[in-house]
């Protein structure tokens, strides 16, 4: 069983102690005492284990958000390098760019491993957070269209909804996998009529 208590997730665990009888004594009620400090001492020990996951979890979205705002402030000097600027800030407009100036198999691995990386993390977040943060059309969208829909919207606000639903972690990564190679063969599509 399950509390949500703050920020972490704490398992509460359930034990049944025999009361003491007369003719146990203080014997029993010694023990009964050691087996709760244990309980007690383990439930804290997880709950600063799940508080050091997290913020490991945060500081990780963090970082790829900050160094996608690197890439957004060096637009201007890196438009010649298409490449670079893909791997900084994924956007619509860079890839296009990137997939006119890369090999296709380049550039689906590289754009592919940047657009997936930050995914298991959002999956992660939803799995202990919940859907708090999230849209309410996200969270339709993925019950209406299940596992499909992880394929069909690639993006983070799915994988924390997926996470949140408790759907298996494995299809979750594969449809979303699936997706992301899909949407990318779209936009080298586009850069192949853009440019020629």
């Amino acid at each position: 069983m399950r509390e949500r208590r703050g920020w972490h997730t704490v398992r509460v665990t359930a034990i049944v102690v025999p009361s003491a009888v007369p003719e146990a004594g203080r014997r029993t009620g010694d023990s009964r005492w050691v087996v709760l400090r244990k309980v007690w001492r383990e439930q804290r020990q997880e709950a600063a284990q799940a508080r050091v996951r997290t913020r490991f979890i945060v500081a990780g979205i963090m970082a790829l958000s900050a160094v996608s705002l690197v890439g957004n402030i060096l637009t201007p000097a890196l438009i010649r390098k298409p490449e670079l600027l893909m791997l900084l800030t994924p956007h619509p407009p860079t890839l296009v760019l990137a997939a006119d100036r890369l090999t296709y198999v380049a550039f689906l691995a590289l754009a592919t491993l940047r657009l997936f990386v930050g995914d298991p993390l959002h999956y992660i977040l939803g799995r202990r957070f919940g859907t708090r943060f999230v849209s309410e059309r996200a969270k339709r969208r993925l019950g209406r269209f299940g596992l499909a829909g992880c394929a069909l919207w690639p993006r983070a606000e799915t994988m924390v909804v997926a996470g949140a639903l408790e759907m298996p972690v494995r299809r979750v990564m594969a449809a979303n996998l699936l997706g992301t190679v899909l949407y990318l063969a779209l936009l080298t599509g586009a850069a192949h009529v853009l440019f020629g």
